[in-house]
């Protein structure tokens, strides 16, 4: 299962950032729909398909599980998964208009780890 120190950043995650530093976070969520953790493998299943439409709705699902609430069994569940690899490379995929929104979930879900994780080691360091 691939860590976070896989994810360096790069020119593709400072290409992301800057196209979407001023997309308005409002039109990405829509309230009301709670995702289950049952629903965890079929978004995992979903995320890897070759079908751009469903990994976007994996991706956007998966990002919305780990917002619902800020718990470290959320975190935990979706690192499970093992699906950061995917997500990586969802990252750096081509800057075709189709993929943006793919990306920028993709960045928003390694956001969402990222700021746990490091939560959590200053929680434990004291820091």
């Amino acid at each position: 299962m691939p860590d976070l120190s896989d994810f360096e950043a790069g020119d593709a995650l400072e290409e992301i950032s800057r196209k979407f530093a001023n997309v308005s976070l409002e039109a990405a969520y829509h309230r009301g729909e709670t995702v289950e953790r049952s629903q965890l493998p079929t978004l995992q299943r979903l995320l890897w398909s070759n079908d751009i439409d469903a990994s976007y709705h994996a991706i956007l699902m998966i990002r919305r599980y780990l917002s619902q609430d800020n718990n470290e069994s959320r975190i935990t569940d979706i690192l499970s998964l093992e699906i950061l690899e995917r997500v990586k490379n969802l990252l750096g995929a081509s800057d075709a208009p189709q993929l943006q929104c793919l990306q920028y979930e993709s960045a928003w879900v390694i956001t969402n780890i990222a700021v746990w994780i490091t939560f959590c080691i200053f929680s434990a360091t004291g820091s």
